[in-house]
C-alpha cells in the first residue's frame, strides 16, 4: 500500500487542514469594483487613488521626506497621530551596520495584511563562501511553505556556495559556515527544526544533510549560478517529498499545500548574484553621472506579463495552450507562474486522488484540466551583475511593495533619502540618525506620501486589511561606497 492509500484508509477529519486548503488566498480572488467600492463606502474610507507621481513637487516649505516622516497634513484631522503610525510602522524594523566588502548596512521591515502574515525574511553571512546573503520569501495560502524557507534555504544555500566557491574541497559543517545576521526581529529566529521532522527526513532521505552528501559525490564543478539553482529545486523536490502522508497528516502537508515566492541575493565582493522564483523583486539604485537616480531592475517577474513565462509553459504542455494559462494564471487558479510547495501543481494525478481530494473533498484542479503536471517549478531563473561605484543600493521585495510602488518610486524614494541626509553635513554630528529605508518605502506603499490615507490604512480591521493591499517585506542593503558610507 502506497503512502497516499496508508493515509486515505487511516485519515480522520483534520480541522486545520481542510481550513488551509478550503481557504483560497488572494492569488485567486477577483474583486468587483463594486464590491470593493461597498467596502470603502462601509468603512468610511477615503482611499487616495494618488500614484504617488507628484510626490516630489510643491516643495516649498516641506522637503518630500519631512512630509513623509511627519506630514504636512493637519494632525487634529487624522485618525491617528504621526508618532502613532510611526510606532506602528516601525515595529518590525531592523538594521545593521556592516564591515564586510561591499555591504556597508542593511535595514529590513515588514507589514502584514494577513493574520499571521505569510512574508518571510532571512539575511544571512556564509564565511566559506565570502558570501552576504540577504532574501524574502511571499507567502500563500497560508505562512507555512516562506517560514519552511526561512528556517531551511540557508542551509541548503551554505553548502552549495561552499562547493561553488571552494570547488568542492571542504566539507560542509552547518556550524561553521553559517551565522545569521539580523534575525532578533522575527518571532522566532530559531532555524532548527522538530525533532520528529528531522527523523521523517531521515527515513525519506531528505534534507540538508543528504544535500550536503549528494553535493560531495558529484565531481563536476559548480558556479554559483548552478549552486543557487540546485539549491532552489532540491529544497522544493524535498518539501514535495515531505509533503505525502506516511500515515501520518503532520506539517510537512501543510507546508507542501502552501506555497511561495523567493529572491535572494548574493553579494561575493564585487559579484552579485540574485536567484528569483515568482513574482518578488530586486531592483539596484543608481546615481548616474549627471547625479540623477536610476532604477535598474534585475529580476523580472514571473507572472503572464512575462511572455518568456507563457512560452516556457507553452512548449512544456504543447497541446494544452488554452488550458495551461486561463485567465490570466497558471491553470487558472495561481498567480505567480513559479514557486516552492503549491504541491497541488505538481504532484502525479495518483497522489491528487489518494491524498488531495481526501483533504479538499473534491478535485483541488478540474481533472481535464489537469493533464501533464508538473506544471510548476520552483527552479529560479538566476541574475548576474558586476556592482560598480554607481550602484548605491539595492531594494529586494515581496509583490505587496511593488503592487502599489515601482520601481523608479522605490529607488527614488531612497536616493532622495540619501540626499536628504547629504544636504546638511550638521545632521551627523548632532545625533541624527538615518531612518529605516524599508519603513520609508512601506509607508509610502500604503500613503502614497498623504497621512490622512496612511491613517485610514493603519486603522484597518482585520479582516478588511487583505482587501486593500498585501503584506509588505523589504529589505534595503546599501552597497560600501564613499558615497553611501559618508550617508550612513
Amino acid at each position: 500500500m502506497v503512502a497516499g492509500q496508508r493515509f486515505a484508509a487511516r485519515i480522520v477529519k483534520w480541522p486545520a487542514v481542510a481550513f488551509l486548503a478550503a481557504a483560497s488566498s488572494f492569488y485567486s480572488l477577483n474583486y468587483t469594483r463594486s464590491w470593493w467600492n461597498s467596502i470603502t463606502e462601509r468603512l468610511g474610507l477615503t482611499v487616495n487613488a494618488l500614484d504617488g507621481s507628484d510626490f516630489f513637487e510643491n516643495e516649498n516649505k516641506h522637503p518630500w521626506w519631512k512630509r513623509l516622516l511627519g506630514g504636512n497634513n493637519h494632525e487634529k484631522d487624522l485618525k491617528l497621530p504621526v508618532d502613532i503610525m510611526n510606532e506602528f510602522l516601525k515595529k518590525d524594523e531592523f538594521s545593521k551596520q556592516l564591515c564586510n566588502g561591499r555591504v556597508a548596512r542593511f535595514d529590513t521591515n515588514q507589514y502584514s495584511a494577513n493574520n499571521p502574515i505569510e512574508d518571510r525574511h532571512v539575511e544571512c553571512h556564509f564565511p566559506s563562501s565570502n558570501a552576504i546573503v540577504f532574501g524574502v520569501f511571499d507567502g500563500h495560502g497560508g505562512y507555512h511553505c516562506s517560514e519552511s524557507l526561512r528556517r531551511r534555504i540557508p542551509y541548503y544555500l551554505s553548502p552549495a556556495l561552499s562547493r561553488a566557491a571552494n570547488d568542492g574541497s571542504e566539507v560542509f559543517e552547518k556550524s561553521n559556515h553559517i551565522s545569521i545576521l539580523g534575525m532578533e526581529h522575527l518571532n522566532n529566529p530559531d532555524l532548527d527544526l522538530p525533532n520528529d521532522f528531522t527523523k521523517k527526513q531521515a527515513l525519506l532521505e531528505t534534507g540538508s544533510n543528504e544535500f550536503s552528501k549528494y553535493l560531495d559525490s558529484i565531481s563536476t564543478k559548480l558556479t554559483t549560478q548552478d549552486a543557487l539553482r540546485l539549491a532552489f529545486k532540491t529544497l522544493d523536490e524535498d518539501i514535495c517529498k515531505e509533503a505525502v502522508p506516511n500515515g501520518v497528516a503532520d506539517n510537512s502537508l501543510l507546508v507542501g499545500l502552501a506555497g511561495s515566492c523567493a529572491v535572494v541575493s548574493v553579494i561575493q565582493g564585487d559579484d552579485l548574484y540574485v536567484a528569483n522564483t515568482g513574482d518578488c523583486r530586486a531592483v539596484i539604485g543608481r546615481r548616474s553621472t549627471n547625479d540623477t537616480w536610476v532604477a535598474s531592475q534585475v529580476t523580472q517577474d514571473q507572472t503572464v506579463e512575462n511572455l518568456s513565462e507563457i512560452h516556457r509553459i507553452e512548449e512544456e504542455h504543447p497541446n494544452e495552450k488554452s488550458t495551461a494559462i486561463q485567465r490570466g494564471r497558471l491553470l487558472g487558479q495561481l498567480q505567480p507562474l513559479r514557486s516552492f510547495g503549491d504541491i497541488q501543481y505538481k504532484w502525479n494525478r495518483d497522489l491528487h486522488a489518494q491524498v488531495l481530494n481526501i483533504v479538499y473533498g473534491r478535485p483541488v484542479v478540474p481533472p481535464n484540466s489537469y493533464l501533464t503536471p508538473p506544471y510548476l517549478t520552483a527552479e529560479p531563473i538566476v541574475y548576474y551583475r558586476k556592482i560598480t561605484d554607481e550602484d548605491k543600493f539595492m531594494i529586494i521585495a515581496t509583490d505587496g511593495l511593488w503592487e502599489k510602488v515601482s520601481s523608479e518610486m522605490a529607488v527614488k524614494l531612497i536616493g532622495s533619502h540619501l540626499d536628504y541626509i547629504l544636504e546638511d553635513p550638521q545632521k551627523e554630528q548632532s545625533g541624527f540618525v538615518a531612518e529605516n529605508g524599508s519603513t520609508l518605502l512601506i509607508k509610502f506603499a500604503l500613503g502614497k506620501g498623504n497621512n490622512s490615507t496612511l491613517a485610514n490604512m493603519l486603522t484597518l480591521p482585520e479582516e478588511y486589511k487583505r482587501h486593500f493591499h498585501d503584506d509588505i517585506t523589504v529589505t534595503v542593503v546599501y552597497f560600501d561606497s564613499t558615497f553611501v558610507k559618508s550617508k550612513l
